[in-house]
């Protein structure tokens, strides 16, 4: 694996991504597929952190004719780099590979619905909610505001609806969630691929053989406590017969 963070500068400049990006890719000797490596915020605050649209898209300009494999565990963020990073992915050239590998929250949830095909592991949670805004001004400023998220919204549930096939009124609902609209829905990775929004559930193999050698040294433990409880019960038997 290449990380662009470690790369010289001159690398750094033909891959076109800025410096401390949290993206990567793998060599393309090496690979048919470029990873991209989405662990940051969706879009950049006010101390310059944070994934952009524009590095995505200079990311997928310089992998044009490759299969994209993006990997995913963002808290989501602004709703504009987020549909421009969906919008990129979406009409990419090649396969688009989804895997979320923590969280897929707000922003980071709809940048997701991009792949062609989606995975998810196990221990990983999808968030979808309402669009939210900060805003200071007249009464005449707040509906305009109001009316402005609703567009927004719209853009979202026709991004899920494309992606799990289910009614806008429902999508519409989970977006809301049960809160009316604060935090919205989190699926679990079970709950998410139900509802369609993932393709696929990594499951966690390690920790099966983990519990599979745990199992068998159970039985094995039982076994010997069995054991030595016989030979102690035949001590004893054997002891009441002498003193008898």
């Amino acid at each position: 694996m290449f990380d662009i963070t470690n790369a010289p500068e001159p690398i750094k400049a033909d891959a076109a991504v800025t410096p401390g990006l949290a993206m990567a890719f793998k060599n393309q000797e090496e690979s048919d597929f470029a990873e991209l490596y989405i662990l940051d915020q969706i879009g950049e605050d006010w101390m310059s952190d944070g994934i952009t649209a524009q590095d995505v898209v200079a990311f997928l300009k310089s992998n044009q004719d490759r299969d994209i494999r993006v990997v995913i565990n963002s808290p989501g963020g602004s709703v504009y780099d987020g549909l421009t990073m969906y919008n990129a992915l979406k009409t990419h050239a090649g396969e688009v590979r989804v895997e979320i590998v923590g969280q897929a929250y707000s922003a980071a949830s709809f940048v997701a619905m991009a792949g062609d095909h989606i995975a998810i592991h196990q221990a990983a949670d999808i968030g979808i909610h309402q669009a939210h805004v900060v805003y200071a001004g007249n009464a005449n400023g707040m509906r305009a505001i109001a009316s402005y998220l609703e567009t927004i919204d719209e853009h979202l549930v026709d991004i899920y609806e494309a992606r799990t096939g289910q009614a806008r009124d429902v999508i519409a609902s989970q977006m809301e969630g049960e809160d009316k609209g604060v935090l919205g829905t989190l699926m679990s990775a079970t709950e998410a691929k139900e509802l369609g929004y993932v393709d696929e559930i990594i499951e966690n193999k390690k920790k099966k053989k983990q519990y599979a050698g745990a199992d068998q040294t159970a039985k094995t433990a039982k076994k010997r406590i069995a054991a030595t409880h016989a030979i102690e019960l035949a001590k004893l038997r054997s002891k009441k017969r002498l003193t008898n």
